[in-house]
């Protein structure tokens, strides 16, 4: 039988929107401040800002895509 997890709870999906929003701002805080900090020590400018907030956005991504994958295998049973 294929429950949906939200359903007996609506706080709980509430909170797991939520947290997509926080992984993804995390993530991209971390690849800019990771992008600053190697602009800075290997004197590449703002390009390594825009790469590392890009890497971050990859990393944000996928980490929501991973938490949509076990919540997904979590309702199937």
């Amino acid at each position: 039988m294929n429950k949906n997890i939200f359903s007996d709870n609506p706080l709980k999906g509430t909170l797991f929107i939520t947290a997509f929003g926080f992984d993804l701002a995390i993530c991209l805080l971390l690849g800019f401040l990771l992008g600053k900090w190697v602009g800075k020590t290997f004197d590449f400018g703002s390009v390594s800002i825009m790469l590392g907030m890009l890497l971050g956005l990859v990393a944000g991504v996928g980490n929501i895509t991973l938490l949509l994958k076990y919540l997904s295998e979590d309702a199937d049973g």
